[in-house]
């Protein structure tokens, strides 16, 4: 979900996927590591969010911030 240009988006299409009754498995770095930018942020998708609301230094979101995001999409 970190590699999309929208997370927003990615989860409305994610639900509208779902079946009724479904439940999302989601497994996402929280954290930024600096082995991370220096593995990733090379690639020029490590870069391309567009919701700069939501990802202002790099396109990991924090815990909370998943938790916030999960529930205003629903």
């Amino acid at each position: 979900m970190h590699a999309t240009r929208d997370v927003r988006a990615s989860l409305d299409n994610l639900k509208r996927l779902t079946a009724p009754g479904g439940v999302l498995v989601l497994a996402e770095g929280t954290r930024p590591a600096c082995w991370f930018e220096t593995v990733f942020g090379m690639r020029e998708g490590w870069w391309l969010f567009e919701d700069s609301d939501l990802r202002q230094e790099g396109p990991l979101l924090g815990q909370s911030r998943w938790r916030d995001v999960l529930r205003d999409v629903g």
